[in-house]
């Protein structure tokens, strides 16, 4: 339902109606919190990029966030990073090591989930990751 004001005022009318239109259109921000979620298959920063590849990656992903022992969010794996590693070098680095680490990634359960999805870093890492207060990763959510 779009609400116009009652009597917009004769020297705006036509400005007044557009903003009024303007607002009642534009739609309202999401939390990242109840956003649709991207199924969150996660590597752990520990394991070895090798057993990432075979495990959450290996679910045709092009990223998946990563995760410390805690859960806390570390950065985002993107399956191109793997594929530019040499296979031996695949078998002996950490997710941790090859991972995208950028603040940028990272959102709270009520921040807009839009502005997340606009976000440089989220396009250029492939996810952007909802996360609690603590830091403990709560979903992932694809780029606009």
């Amino acid at each position: 339902m779009i609400t116009l004001p009652a009597r917009p005022h004769v020297a705006g009318t036509a400005e007044g109606l557009r903003e009024a239109l303007r607002s009642a259109l534009r739609p309202a921000p999401q939390a990242a919190g109840s956003a649709p979620a991207t199924p969150t298959v996660a590597a752990s920063a520990e394991q070895m990029v090798e057993e990432a590849a075979r495990g959450a990656l290996g679910h045709g992903r092009a990223a998946v966030p990563v995760v410390d022992h805690a859960g806390r969010a570390v950065g985002v794996l993107r399956a191109a990073d793997v594929a530019a590693l040499h296979p031996a070098e695949r078998a002996e680095r950490l997710v941790g090591t090859v991972a995208v680490r950028d603040r940028e990634l990272l959102a709270g359960p009520d921040d807009d989930v839009a502005a997340l999805r606009r976000r440089p870093a989220v396009a250029a890492a492939g996810l952007g990751l909802v996360v609690d207060r603590r830091g403990v990763l709560l979903r992932a959510v694809e780029p606009a």
